[in-house]
């Protein structure tokens, strides 16, 4: 997934920002998902994969890693 979808998703104005960095990771239950970059993100990025529910969002840490660096990117850019 590219930087510049993660930007996009960034510059929405009903993002919270940081919510993320309050996650407890039960998205399910959350009530702020739909303002959260990490999930959408996340999401988007389960979607282009095609990825089942029981699938993992990642096959290894590079793939977590590579995908976490590119969203901290995205939220630091719309946040300036």
């Amino acid at each position: 997934m590219s930087h510049s979808t993660f930007l996009d998703i960034a510059k929405d104005p009903t993002i919270i920002p940081g919510v993320h960095h309050h996650c407890d990771e039960w998205c399910d239950y959350c009530l702020v998902t739909h303002r959260c970059l990490a999930f959408r993100c996340t999401a988007e990025r389960r979607r282009r994969q095609v990825l089942a529910d029981e699938e993992p969002t990642f096959r290894s840490l590079d793939e977590a890693v590579s995908f976490t660096r590119a969203y901290t990117f995205a939220s630091a850019s719309a946040s300036r």
